[in-house]
């Protein structure tokens, strides 16, 4: 039994090897060794070989404008980025056109064979973008750039719409870099939506308490315009009436900045070095006490 279970554990071992494939990888943002920064890993889907750099402009095109935002506008040396440059064998992305709300919505339906699979109208709504082929990217990362904190898919689509969970997602239309970072905001830092749409459990900026000394942002309540405000389904409540987690376009509030730092010291430490390097500072012998 032992050797059937060791004989198919090589056997998986070898076909992962077979399916990996090396690609490109290209530098965006380099402040220093990996061990301390967090590094965020960006994919096309849906580029042919011919457009990966349309890619690239758009990776450093989101670059720009995340750096622009606060808190990361204030932590741009804490970050590596990279983007593996991995081509389709055609453009864009699945349209079924067969989600709930797809309403007078003028997408074309259209399959395309893209390398990560993604698609519109996943869980049967239209703006939900998802790369469906999560093997593939496993076999990417892992034999292109294993040693990552956050994966971004960038889906070749002029149409708007994203995802987020372990992979955020965005299209490349014009809304697609308020969408990214309100993307990365669930994925990175385990955001929640703050609009009316499905719960998704206690999070940083989502919760059903509503006593201002127990709500778990009680040290912001009162300030910057926190408190407690409804969602309006199922008793949820949100800190704030004008997020980045609710609506594009603003700000994040003060308490979904505190998550997103959280997040960054749990990575990485902001004293890169210091000096002296012993740990411990001898003092004189002949110090004298008073």
């Amino acid at each position: 039994m032992k050797k059937n279970i060791l004989f198919f554990s090589l056997l998986l071992v070898g076909m992962a090897k077979l399916n990996a494939q090396v690609f490109p990888v290209e530098t965006i943002l380099n402040n220093g060794i990996d061990s301390k920064r967090v590094k965020f890993v960006f994919l096309s889907d849906g580029y042919k070989s011919d457009q990966l750099p349309d890619f690239i402009t758009r990776v450093n095109d989101f670059k720009t404008f995340l750096f622009t935002q606060p808190p990361y506008s204030n932590y741009k040396n804490f970050f590596n980025f990279y983007a593996v440059k991995v081509p389709s064998a055609e453009s864009g992305a699945d349209h079924p056109k067969n989600a709930a709300d797809e309403g007078t919505n003028t997408q074309p339906v259209l399959v395309a064979d893209t390398y990560f699979n993604t698609t519109f109208d996943f869980a049967s709504i239209h703006r939900l973008v998802v790369p469906q082929n999560s093997v593939a990217i496993n076999n990417v990362l892992a034999s292109n750039y294993p040693n990552y904190n956050q994966i971004f898919v960038f889906s070749n689509s002029t149409y708007y719409g994203g995802s987020g969970g372990s992979i955020a997602t965005a299209t490349s239309d014009g809304s697609s870099n308020e969408v990214a970072i309100h993307e990365i905001g669930h994925s990175f830092a385990s955001l929640a939506d703050e609009y009316t749409i499905g719960g998704q459990g206690e999070k940083a900026n989502r919760t059903k308490e509503t006593n201002t000394s127990l709500v778990r942002w009680k040290n912001w309540v009162g300030d910057q315009n926190i408190g407690i405000f409804p969602i309006g389904i199922e008793g949820w409540q949100r800190p704030h009436q004008n997020c980045k987690m609710q609506f594009l376009g603003v700000p994040f509030c003060a308490v979904c900045k505190e998550a997103i730092l959280n997040t960054i010291y749990s990575i990485t430490n902001p004293i890169y070095s210091f000096l002296p390097n012993a740990v411990l500072v001898p003092l004189a012998s002949n110090r004298q006490s008073k």
